[in-house]
Order: structure tokens, then C-alpha cells, then sequence
């Protein structure tokens, strides 16, 4: 929010230098840390938080510096309208559950032309462009008050019943600067006959806009649901200053004094006359007026016991007429505030103003829970994940939730296996993630100069449907220039840490996706899919010009959680192992694992297994032999040497 001095001083007094009035600002939570030289004006740009939609407004800022600054704060001239003295007659249908509050009113025989220069230089300072005296008043209450206002050609109507209502999706709409529109299922809009000639709280329609030739005009003050108004601002990616301040929800009870100081500036600056009684349709219900607070209440939420006359004092200042009695202060909730609802609202005001800096320091006296709050998660299996990955080399990577349509076809995922958003910020965030895959990838492409590349990320993924909650953590690798067995050492080192035994690697067998066709594995235990293992597709890495072979690794940790078993400690054995190497012939399409697996159901005496050298086909292996009882002789180590032998040219057809 941009806020001239000069402007501002309309308003109240404020005598603090620049600086120091940037810092009292901040300090009450109006955030000003810069300001900007428009000639010879110092413009204020100032932080509004979302709670606080009477901040959009240069008498909302003042109102805040004649508190800090403890001067008086004057509302600009708010004129009675006077009765009709023509009759343009105007009805608009509006279902009460479309508005909070909506006020309108005719006047005839305006003369458009230039706004006087002294309203064109504030808005100027603000950042808009002056257009003519009657769309230049409007942007300028707009601004001073707070509250969006739009004006009509009232002869370019085509009927004069008007009415609001949600759009069926695909009506065309082209806005004053000469836009067209598709306009989406339930936007907010204003028709006459089967035009649409208002894009409620965004942007006013070219066939009913102010020109030159203007004679006669229609004004209207509504407040429109914030709701609405955002998505429709998020669907058409079309944001204006009016859906800005729509979007925070602005105070119903502001309209009667928006309109007659809209309508006032009009008569003054475009001459006119009142044509029509003010439409007035309210549709918010009895809402909290008063609020009552006890002052051992403040004292208790604020941590600190103020004087009465402090709290009142504050509390005046602020609008809030505040009416003691004993211990009881009754407070009035001033048009402006719809952020105050509840006792805590009028302590934060009060805590705020007298300052954060002047409440003492002190240390929580709670004691800490030992109790895990509600939807809590334990991050101890997450770090113990990320600690093995950092001990393997690999470097993390946070990415982002959200992807694109575009990204999921280009890594041939399934479009239908992805959470769709229903009002995304933009085309390039509208889906969730069901893999960290690519993400990795895209990582890696960062890193081309890198002729090594180990990288892993451990997040949420998604899949649908939403009901389920679909929400999995997943634990990802990526590494370059670096083969299978590198990557399946990753794996083999998880599953001896997380002491996972007897798990299947199984053919990945799917004709188009993120994976190498032949050269993908799934990982699962007892029938539960612990993750995929292999290389990405060709077609994938040819596509974004990747020449190298990417090998990745993606375990779900939800499942390995489930799965892990508690770490078993045996003593010492009391005798030493046997230990010999062995050379086997491995034959294409004999999977290593399953190797292994026929020779350790040999014997239980078959200690440990360990690869330590290839060739080709050729696997060197050191076997260790052991029994708890005894030292095994060099005929028991035979006897069970033999076994192996027949079983794996038996099942096999291996050669030793």
C-alpha cells in the first residue's frame, strides 16, 4: 500500500520526521521500512497483513498515526445525498447470499472531463494513471476509504433491470482496457439482458465503460464475498487493486459513507444531479457490536498489569469507546475493525499500541509435554534416513510439491495418477507429485559441469484419490555417470540398516514410464512394495537432452517404517569360521540375488556371503562357513561346498 505524506497529513497531524515515523509504524505492526520520492512528495510503502483490510485505505493509515503520534484524526466530508431531482430509474436483482452489502444510486447530466490536478498528482503518487474526472473520483475514494466503487455509462444499458448472478462457464466478457475473457464456472458478474457488463470486484465491462460523451451514470458500493472474488481472480490469472482489497474482506458497514463521498465529489467535479433513491441491500446478519473485557483479563492474556486509565486512553484513541464500569470495560467495535471478534482481539490492540518492546522479558514457567500433540510427526526415522544417505555421499535437495502437466508427460507419467488442484496459482503448479523422480532430474540438469552427480531428497509424495489420504514420504536417489551396482549398494545398505531380510527384486514390467523397460526393478517384502530400482528411460533423458544414463532409487518410507525390525545383537562366536573364495559363471537373465539366496538355504553353517570381484560374467564370492558348537573340518566345509554346487547348476545352470 502506497501512502503520500501529503495525503496523509489531510487527516491528522504528524509531526515525527520520516524515519522515525517509518519505525513507530512498524512497531504497531503497520510494517514500513521504505519510501519512494514521486517529485517532490515522500509516498510511504507500507506492509498490510490480511487481517487488515481497512489498511488498504490513506484514512485507515492515518487513523494508526494519529494514535502513535496521540493527534486527533478528522474523516474527510461525508455530505447527506440530497433527494432526487430527476428519475433514471435503475432495479438490480441481487440474491442476498452474492453480497454483504451493496448500495447504488443514478445521477444524470455529468460533464466528463479532466480531474482537477491536484487529485490527478495523488493518484499519480499512488501508481495509476488518471483516466477522467468521474473514473479518476472513483479510484480515489477507493484508495481513501477503502472500499472499491465503479461507475457506469448508464445510457449503454440495455435495459435497465440489472442483474447479479454466478456464470454457467464460457460466456465471454471483455473488459474497459479492451481484454476479452472466457469467464469460469460461478464467477460473480453483472448482467443486463444477456450481456455481461460487470466482472464483479475485478474489472468493469468495455460495453457499458465512461467515455467522452457520457452524460448519465450509475454508481455502485458493493462488497462481494472474498471467496468468490479470489477464485476467480486465480482462475483468470487477472488481479486488480479493487480484487486486492475484495479479497480481505472489507467492512460492510463503510458503504452509506463511501457512497456519499463519492457521490459528493461527483457533483462537485463533474456537476450532475441526483437522479434516483440509493439502493440499499444488506444482507449481513446482526453481527458483534460490543465486546466486553475485564481487566484482570487483559492482565492474565497480556502477561502485565496496566493502569485503567492506560487501557482507556488506548482504547479511545482507537475508536473503541470504551465505557468502564467497576472492573468492566465495555468497548464499542468501531465500522472500520472487522478484525476484532473476541476479548483476546481487544488485548492484542492494546498490547500492540502501548508497545511489544515495553513488555517485560520473562521464561515460560510451563512445564514442557511429554505427550505427542495431535497429528505430531517424528522426525527420528526421517534424520536416520538422511544421515545414511549423507554417509554415502549423496547431497539433499528440497524441491517444490507441485508440478505441471507439461512435466508429467514429458517424464511419461500417468496423468490420472496425480492429484489435479482446482484453483492452482498458475498452469505450471496444478498438479501434486506422485514421484521425487523428477525432480532429481531436473536437479541434475543444474549440475551438467559436474561429471559426478549424487543427489537424493526425502519429502511427500501423492496420489488419489484425496479421500484416502494418499500422502506418502519417500526417500529418493539420483547418480550420473555411475552404474547399477553403485546404486544397489545404496540399496543393500538401507536394508542391512534397517535389518530387512529376505526381500524380492522383482522385474519392473510396464511398456511406457519414467523407467528403463528392461532395466527396472521393483523392491518388495511379504507382498509390500518397498520401492522401484533401476535406470530411467532413454526416451525420457533423450528428451531433455541427457546423453548419460541416470540411475535412480525411490523407497517408501511409510512402508519401510512398517517393516523395519529392531536390531538383534548375537555374541561373539566362540570359533573361528572357515573362509574360501569361489568363482561362479553367472549366466543372462539369472538374477544374482536369487543366487545367493540357493546357496545360503544350503546350510545353516553358510555364515556370510560376500561379493568381492567381477569379471564379465564371473562373480567372485567369499563365503565363510561357521558352526556355534565346533570348528568345522575341511570335509564338513566340503560336504556343504557340493551341495551348493548341485543346487546351482541344478537350478541354475550355472558353471563353477
Amino acid at each position: 500500500m502506497k501512502a503520500p505524506i501529503s495525503w496523509l497529513k489531510e487527516y491528522t497531524k504528524i509531526n515525527s520526521n520520516i524515519s522515525d515515523l517509518m519505525w513507530k509504524m512498524t512497531e504497531i505492526g503497520l510494517t514500513c521500512e521504505t519510501y519512494t520520492d514521486v517529485g517532490n512528495e515522500k509516498v510511504l510503502d507500507i506492509e498490510v497483513t490480511p487481517n487488515r483490510p481497512d489498511w488498504l485505505s490513506i484514512t485507515g493509515i492515518a487513523r494508526e498515526i494519529a494514535t502513535i503520534e496521540n493527534n486527533q484524526f478528522n474523516l474527510p466530508n461525508l455530505p447527506k445525498i440530497n433527494k432526487p431531482e430527476k428519475n433514471l430509474p435503475i432495479n438490480i436483482n441481487i440474491p442476498k447470499h452474492l453480497v454483504g452489502k451493496y448500495a447504488g444510486i443514478t445521477i444524470c447530466d455529468v460533464a466528463v472531463s479532466d480531474s482537477p490536478k491536484w487529485l490527478q498528482e495523488r493518484l499519480i503518487f499512488v501508481g495509476l494513471r488518471p483516466i477522467n474526472n468521474l473514473v479518476d473520483i472513483t479510484n480515489y475514494v477507493m484508495f481513501e476509504l477503502g472500499i472499491p466503487i465503479h461507475v457506469f455509462d448508464y445510457d449503454k444499458f440495455l435495459t435497465h433491470n440489472l442483474s447479479m448472478e454466478l456464470s454457467i462457464g464460457g460466456e465471454v466478457f471483455t473488459s474497459v482496457d479492451g481484454l476479452k475473457y472466457i469467464l469460469p464456472q460461478n464467477t460473480l458478474i453483472i448482467k443486463d439482458k444477456e450481456r455481461v457488463i460487470d466482472l464483479c470486484g475485478i474489472k468493469g465491462g468495455q460495453n457499458t465503460c465512461i467515455s467522452n460523451s457520457t452524460k448519465n451514470i450509475y454508481i455502485h458500493v458493493p462488497i462481494y464475498s472474498p471467496q468468490l472474488i479470489r477464485k476467480t481472480s486465480i482462475a483468470l490469472g487477472l488481479a486488480s487493486d479493487a480484487s486486492y482489497i475484495y479479497e480481505r474482506g472489507p467492512s460492510t458497514k463503510l458503504v452509506p459513507d463511501v457512497l456519499e463521498r463519492v457521490v459528493s465529489l461527483v457533483l462537485e467535479n463533474a456537476k450532475g444531479k441526483v437522479s434516483s433513491k440509493i439502493i440499499d441491500i444488506d444482507s449481513t446478519k446482526n453481527k458483534i457490536n460490543k465486546i466486553n473485557i475485564n481487566i484482570d483479563d487483559i492482565k492474565n492474556i497480556i502477561g502485565i498489569d496496566l493502569p485503567k486509565n492506560n487501557i482507556t486512553k488506548i482504547l479511545s484513541e482507537l475508536g473503541f469507546n470504551p465505557k468502564s464500569v467497576n472492573n468492566k470495560i465495555t468497548c464499542q467495535i468501531p465500522n472500520h475493525r472487522v478484525d476484532i471478534k473476541i476479548k483476546e482481539d481487544i488485548c492484542e490492540e492494546i498490547a500492540r499500541i502501548y508497545g511489544y518492546n515495553n513488555l517485560p522479558k520473562t521464561i515460560p514457567e510451563n512445564s514442557v509435554t511429554t505427550q505427542n500433540i495431535p497429528y505430531s510427526y517424528d522426525r527420528n526415522f526421517e534424520l536416520y534416513l538422511k544421515n545414511i544417505a549423507i554417509t554415502l555421499g549423496f547431497n539433499e535437495i528440497n524441491t517444490q510439491a507441485l508440478t505441471s502437466k507439461d512435466q508429467i508427460i514429458k517424464f511419461q507419467l500417468n496423468l490420472e495418477n496425480h492429484i489435479k488442484i482446482n484453483n492452482p496459482v498458475s498452469l505450471e503448479y496444478e498438479f501434486m507429485r506422485s514421484t521425487l523422480i523428477p525432480n532429481l532430474i531436473d536437479a541434475c540438469l543444474l549440475n551438467q559441469a559436474e561429471e559426478y552427480v549424487f543427489l537424493f531428497e526425502y519429502n511427500k509424495t501423492y496420489l488419489p484419490p484425496v479421500e484416502n489420504h494418499s500422502e506418502t514420504h519417500k526417500i529418493s536417489f539420483l547418480i550420473k555417470n555411475k552404474g547399477y551396482r553403485f546404486i544397489k549398494n545404496v540399496l543393500d545398505t538401507y536394508l542391512s540398516k534397517l535389518n530387512l531380510e529376505k526381500v524380492s527384486i522383482k522385474k519392473f514390467i510396464i511398456k511406457k514410464d519414467l523407467w528403463h523397460p528392461n532395466y527396472a526393478f521393483v523392491i518388495e517384502k511379504n507382498g509390500i512394495e518397498i520401492g522401484i530400482i533401476g535406470e530411467i528411460n532413454p526416451v525420457v533423458l533423450n528428451s531433455l537432452g541427457i546423453d548419460y544414463p541416470i540411475y535412480c532409487l525411490e523407497l517408501n518410507c511409510n512402508n519401510l517404517l512398517n517393516l523395519t525390525t529392531d536390531t538383534k545383537y548375537k555374541s561373539i562366536p566362540k570359533y573361528p569360521p572357515q573362509i574360501e573364495d569361489i568363482t561362479i559363471e553367472i549366466p543372462k537373465g539369472i538374477y544374482f540375488e536369487k543366487v545367493i539366496e540357493t546357496i545360503k538355504n544350503v546350510s545353516s553353517r553358510i555364515y556370510k556371503i560376500e561379493l568381492i570381484d567381477t569379471f564379465k560374467d564371473k562373480y567372485t564370492l567369499r563365503i565363510q562357513y561357521l558352526d556355534p558348537d565346533k570348528t568345522l573340518d575341511d570335509k564338513e566345509v566340503e560336504k556343504i561346498r557340493i551341495k551348493y554346487k548341485n543346487d546351482l547348476k541344478k537350478y541354475h545352470t550355472i558353471k563353477i
